[in-house]
C-alpha cells in the first residue's frame, strides 16, 4: 500500500493596502505675501518667517508658510500649531485646512483629516485634493464605500490625478473588486508611467484573478521603477512560488529580506519554496526566524512541521502540528499533518480522528480522504477504506495512490476483477507502481490470479 501524500502550497496573506501619498500639503500658488521655501531651505525659511511673525503677528500667510515648512520637515505638531493660528486669523482660507488635515493624517489622527477636509469643501466645493486627503482618511478608517465616493469625485473634478485612480484601485482590490482595480490602476498608469504603486497594486489584481504572469510583470515594472520597495520583491516572489519557479521565488525573498528583515511572511514563504525544492533544513531556519519575528502565527508552525515530518522527525513535527492547533484551531493543514505523523509512526487511531477533523474543517480535501483510508487498510477495515478512496478519486481523479490503496483494498477482500482494474488505472498513471505490486503483500490474496499476473507481466 503506498500512503498519499502531497505538499501544500499555502496562500499567506499577502494583500498590503498600500495607501498613495497625501496630496500636496496646500495650493502655495495662493499665498501672495511670503514665498513657500524651497525644499532644501526649510530651517532658512523657518526663521524668515519668525521675523515676519514678529513684524506683524496678524499676518496669517506667515504662520501658513511656516506651517508648511514644518510640515516638510516631518514637524507635524508643530506645522498643525502654525495652521492653527493661520485659520484663526483667516478662517476661510481652504489650503490651510488642507494643509492642516494633512499633517493631521501623518499622525494617524484620522478624524481630524475628515473634519478639515470638511470644512475645506464647505468654503471650496471644487478642491479634488479635499476630496483625495479625506478618501484617504476613510481607507484608514475602514470606511471603503464612503472612500470611493469621494475618489469619484475627485476624479470628476481632476480626471488627471493619477493618484486618486489608484487609491480607489487599492479599494477595490480590498473588497476584492480585482477587475475594477486593474481598470483603475490601468488609467493611473496611463496617466503617469513611472507611477510604481500602480504596477505593484495592479500585481496583486492580476494575482488574485489567477493571472501569475501577468502579476509577475507588473512587479518587475515596480522593481524597476522603485529598487527599494520590499513588498514588490515579495510579491514577485509568491507569485513565482505559484508558477512552480522556487528559485526566482528565493531570490526574490532574499531582496525582500535584505530590505525589511523584519517582514516575517518573506522568511515564511522563502521556507515553503526551500521545502518545494526538498531543502528542509534551510525551510526549518526560515520557518525559526519566521516564528522569532511571529510566534503567534499557526501556518510557520504547521509549515515547519511539515519540513520535520519529511526529515522522518515526526514527533518535532507532532509538536509543531499541536501548536498550530492550538494557535488556530480551524486550520485543517495542521490536522492533516499530524495526522501523516501519526500514520507513520503506526498510531493509525489518532491518524483517523485528525483526518476526520481535516475533512470536518475542509470537506474537498481529498488527501485526508486518501491518508484516511490508508489509515483503515492498516486497521484491517477495508470497506471503510474503499468509500473513503472512492472521494479521494472523486475528488482528486489523478491521485495514482488513491486507486493503488484502492486495488490493495479490493485485493484483500478478494474481489480480483476491481483491483486488477484499479492497479491497472494506477500504473498507467504511474509505471512504477508495478514494480511495487510485484511484492506488495496487500495483493497476496489475488497474485495468483490470471489477470494479476497478466497485468504484472505486461511490464517484463
Amino acid at each position: 500500500m503506498k500512503l498519499i501524500f502531497t505538499r501544500f502550497v499555502l496562500i499567506a496573506c499577502l494583500l498590503f493596502l498600500l495607501i498613495p501619498p497625501l496630496a500636496s500639503a496646500a495650493t502655495k500658488a495662493s499665498v501672495k505675501k511670503a514665498t513657500p521655501p524651497a525644499r532644501t531651505d526649510y530651517q532658512a525659511a523657518i526663521r524668515d518667517y519668525d521675523q515676519a511673525i514678529k513684524l506683524n503677528p496678524e499676518d496669517h500667510l506667515a504662520y501658513y508658510n511656516r506651517g508648511l515648512a514644518y510640515y516638510d520637515l516631518g514637524k507635524y505638531p508643530e506645522a498643525i500649531a502654525d495652521f492653527n493660528q493661520a485659520i484663526q486669523l483667516n478662517p476661510k482660507n481652504p489650503p490651510a485646512h488642507i494643509a492642516r488635515g494633512n499633517a493631521y493624517g501623518n499622525l494617524g489622527k484620522y478624524p481630524e483629516v475628515i473634519f478639515d477636509m470638511n470644512r475645506a469643501l464647505q468654503l471650496n466645493p471644487n478642491e479634488d485634493k479635499a476630496y483625495y486627503n479625506r478618501g484617504r482618511a476613510y481607507i484608514y478608517l475602514g470606511r471603503y464605500n464612503e472612500a470611493i465616493m469621494d475618489y469619484n469625485k475627485a476624479v470628476e473634478l481632476n480626471p488627471k490625478n493619477d493618484q486618486a485612480y489608484t487609491s480607489r484601485g487599492l479599494i477595490y482590490n480590498n473588497l476584492e473588486k480585482y477587475n475594477d482595480a486593474v481598470v483603475d490602476f490601468n488609467k493611473a498608469i496611463e496617466l503617469n508611467p513611472h507611477n510604481d504603486l500602480a504596477y505593484y497594486s495592479r500585481g496583486l489584481a492580476y494575482g488574485f484573478l489567477g493571472k501569475y504572469h501577468d502579476a509577475v510583470a507588473d512587479f518587475s515594472k515596480a522593481v524597476e521603477l522603485n529598487a527599494k520597495n520590499p513588498l514588490a520583491y515579495y510579491s514577485r516572489g509568491f507569485f513565482y512560488s505559484m508558477l512552480g519557479k522556487y528559485n526566482e521565488a528565493i531570490a526574490d525573498f532574499n531582496n525582500a529580506i535584505d530590505l525589511n528583515p523584519k517582514n516575517y511572511l518573506a522568511y515564511y514563504n522563502r521556507g515553503r519554496a526551500y521545502g518545494f525544492l526538498g531543502k528542509d533544513a534551510e525551510a526549518i531556519s526560515d520557518f525559526n526566524e519566521a516564528i522569532a519575528l511571529n510566534s503567534n502565527d499557526s501556518s510557520a508552525y504547521y509549515s515547519r512541521g511539515f519540513s520535520y515530518h519529511y526529515l522522518g522527525r515526526y514527533y518535532d513535527a507532532i509538536d509543531d502540528f499541536n501548536k498550530a492547533i492550538e494557535l488556530n484551531p480551524k486550520n485543517d493543514s495542521a490536522y492533516y499533518g499530524r495526522g501523516r505523523s501519526y500514520g507513520l509512526l503506526g498510531r493509525y487511531q489518532e491518524a483517523i480522528l485528525d483526518f476526520n477533523k481535516t475533512i470536518e474543517l475542509n470537506p474537498k480535501d481529498a488527501g485526508a480522504y486518501g491518508n484516511r483510508g490508508a489509515a483503515y487498510i492498516f486497521l484491517g477495515k477495508y470497506p471503510e477504506a474503499i468509500v473513503d478512496l472512492n472521494k479521494a478519486i472523486e475528488l482528486n481523479p489523478q491521485d495514482a495512490s488513491a486507486y493503488y490503496n484502492r486495488a490493495c483494498s479490493y485485493s484483500r477482500l478478494r474481489n480480483i476483477k476491481n483491483a486488477v482494474e484499479d492497479l491497472d488505472k494506477a500504473i498507467s498513471m504511474k509505471p512504477a507502481l508495478r514494480n511495487d505490486a510485484m511484492t506488495e503483500k496487500d495483493f497476496d490474496p489475488i497474485r495468483d490470479s490470471a489477470d494479476f499476473k497478466k497485468l504484472i507481466k505486461q511490464g517484463g
